[in-house]
């Protein structure tokens, strides 16, 4: 699928205008005009887990690949870093559903600052040797 960046801006831009306390949800960070946003929250998965709930869902090797890869090396984290200025991240890995909204509840309202999270430091040697023994890398 091709999404028009240009197209999807000026949506949101509408959206953002016309409503109070939108949020957005997604991967597509260069569609969102930074004026008009308030708080970015990463939601982070570990990688082993995210792996895992991919093949579940029936992704390729190739797909699998890409995400588990991204969330390793922080990408979604690191792209927000560069575009927004109230960056949060929520490590969700061992949350449900309602554990995370009030956690995301708690960083918007300021109970809670989030964290840093790299799973670079926090994976052990193994655990990352295992990952990319699932990746075929």
């Amino acid at each position: 699928m091709i999404i028009d960046i240009k197209k999807l801006r000026r949506v949101i831009k509408g959206l953002c205008q016309r409503l109070n306390n939108v949020v957005l949800e997604g991967h597509l960070i260069e569609a969102v005009p930074p004026e008009l946003i308030d708080y970015v929250i990463v939601l982070r998965v570990n990688p082993l887990l995210l792996f895992e709930r991919l093949r579940e869902r029936g992704y390729t090797i190739e797909k699998i690949s890409e995400n588990v890869e991204a969330e390793l090396v922080d990408v979604c984290a690191n792209e927000a870093s560069v575009r927004f200025q109230k960056i949060f991240e929520l490590n969700v890995t061992n949350l449900d559903f309602k554990q995370a909204a009030d956690m995301i509840y708690r960083i918007i309202t300021g109970e809670c600052r989030g964290e840093r999270i790299s799973w670079l430091e926090r994976l052990s040697k193994t655990e990352v040797t295992k990952l990319f023994s699932m990746l075929k890398l």
